[in-house]
């Protein structure tokens, strides 16, 4: 969302949705029909798969994926060396792959990090191609998020890495949010309890974070009865968050 905002008393400002976000299916087993559809809307002919290695290693996930891109003729690769705190050898290493295969479109599974690896990736390709062309800017890639927690990072067009200094370092553009969204809701049924509420916390708390940073918004505020985005998010999250407990 990009947002301008005045100094003044009286709500007033400018807001408009990134037109990056052409697709979000959900439901189980709707990744089926879900991500072939996606491919088609894309016209993408070769997918790179980017995830982790506990999702790839310890789940059939991954590998139910792949075969659908398979059945497609779309799949290129997997790259899973997507690490804690997503390194940066591993970005340098996912564009390295991502060139070999001549992919045109990422398809991340699993949590937030697999997903803002795509998205950094994506952005350092860009800034390649950049260079190779100078005076041309070439088109951003683009990325088929399906997420396995509640990070809610398929949403966001900004990632994190850590660089080589270990210091943290964030991109974003407009373009780095991802194109297409699949929640499946069998897919994540390997996510470790733990790791589920927690990520489903985080991502209300952020959610309550930018409140500030969004003032004119008018999902963030509340005037006469109408309540905020976060007053209403929070009951139904309250209630459901106990019911993933097994």
């Amino acid at each position: 969302m990009s947002l301008s905002t005045v100094k003044d008393t009286t709500p007033a400002g400018f807001y408009a949705y990134d037109d990056t976000l052409k697709g979000i299916y959900y439901g189980p087993k709707c990744v089926e029909t879900a991500l072939p559809k996606l491919l088609n809307t894309f016209g993408a002919k070769r997918a790179l798969v980017v995830t982790g290695r506990s999702l790839r290693d310890k789940t059939d996930v991954v590998a139910r994926i792949e075969n659908i891109l398979k059945k497609c003729n779309a799949y290129g690769a997997t790259f899973s060396e997507i690490g804690e705190h997503t390194p940066e050898a591993g970005i340098e290493n996912g564009v390295s792959k991502l060139r070999e295969v001549d992919a045109d479109i990422i398809v991340s599974i699993g949590g937030g990090s697999p997903i803002d690896a795509s998205k950094a990736i994506i952005f350092r390709l860009q800034e390649q191609k950049a260079q190779e062309t100078p005076g041309k800017e070439p088109e951003f890639l683009r990325q088929i998020a399906i997420p396995t927690t509640l990070s809610a990072a398929e949403y966001t067009r900004g990632a994190g890495y850590t660089n080589k200094k270990g210091d943290k370092v964030t991109v974003s553009h407009l373009s780095l949010a991802p194109a297409g969204i699949i929640l499946d809701a069998e897919l994540t049924l390997w996510t470790p309890e733990q790791l589920w509420l927690s990520t489903g916390m985080r991502a209300l708390d952020h959610a309550v974070g930018k409140k500030p940073f969004y003032p004119q918004c008018p999902c963030f505020r509340t005037s006469g009865n109408r309540e905020s985005v976060q007053t209403r998010g929070a009951p139904p999250a309250e209630e459901a968050m106990p019911c993933c407990h097994r």
